[in-house]
């Protein structure tokens, strides 16, 4: 039976947020996990509580640019978990050690109980390590000489999606069929998701079976619209 319900996004935008709640109803998950460190779950608690309100919790004073993660499609997704009483953990960490963060956000999401959704970025809810190419590793390596933007990268990354047992997650991946925008560090312009020719979409969005095997579903939407504060 599944337990880990991982919806892997594209930070910054506003469909993102509405696939999560859907595969929450789809599923009858009423419990939330957030890609926010976790020292900042007594202000979610106390927003929850009616102690704080959204604006004071520290994850939403950000100034630009940030990675989009802190959005207002987030926001929404967070006034609605309130309204229906629900239960929403931020799981991250703040290691810049990308290895160390996946075992940490992996510890805080398994000691969750229930059935929870995890809305977090695409490469966090994949079901197998990530082999990264050397070029990648290079660009990475060269953009953090000038900014801290960015974590530290290994050659191969083992992902809270796989480590999570593979029997009680099910792993879902949003994906645009026209591209769109998105906002990370400034708005961008997010690429078509390569479906076969056969995939013919009556109606956007759907839910199909994954020809990836990092994910088991991908949530189809039209096109990716960009959040930004």
């Amino acid at each position: 039976m599944a337990k880990y319900y991982l919806i892997g996004e594209l930070h910054g935008t506003n469909e993102a947020s509405r696939a999560c709640w859907d595969i929450m109803q789809i599923n009858k998950v009423s419990k939330l996990a957030l890609e926010f460190p976790s020292n900042y779950q007594k202000e979610v608690d106390e927003f929850l509580k009616n102690k704080r309100s959204i604006d004071k919790i520290s994850i939403f004073n950000v100034k630009h640019p940030h990675d989009g993660r802190a959005s207002p499609a987030i926001k929404k997704l967070l006034l609605k978990a309130k309204e229906k009483a629900m239960k929403v953990y931020f799981v991250d960490s703040d290691s810049e050690d990308i290895s160390q963060r996946e075992k940490e956000m992996t510890k805080n999401i398994m000691k969750i109980k229930d059935k929870v959704a995890f809305l977090c970025g695409d490469a966090h809810a994949s079901k197998k390590e990530i082999h990264l190419s050397k070029f990648f590793r290079l660009v990475f390596r060269i953009i953090n000489l000038f900014s801290r933007k960015y974590p530290k990268f290994d050659k191969v990354i083992k992902t809270c999606g796989s480590y999570l047992p593979a029997k009680n997650t099910i792993s879902y991946r949003v994906a645009s069929l026209n591209g769109g925008k998105f906002y990370n560090f400034k708005i961008k312009s997010a690429g078509k998701y390569k479906f076969d020719k056969e995939n013919k979409f009556s109606s956007l969005p759907i839910i199909i079976k994954s020809k990836d095997s990092k994910y088991d579903f991908l949530y189809v939407v039209e096109k990716f619209t960009a959040s930004q504060l």
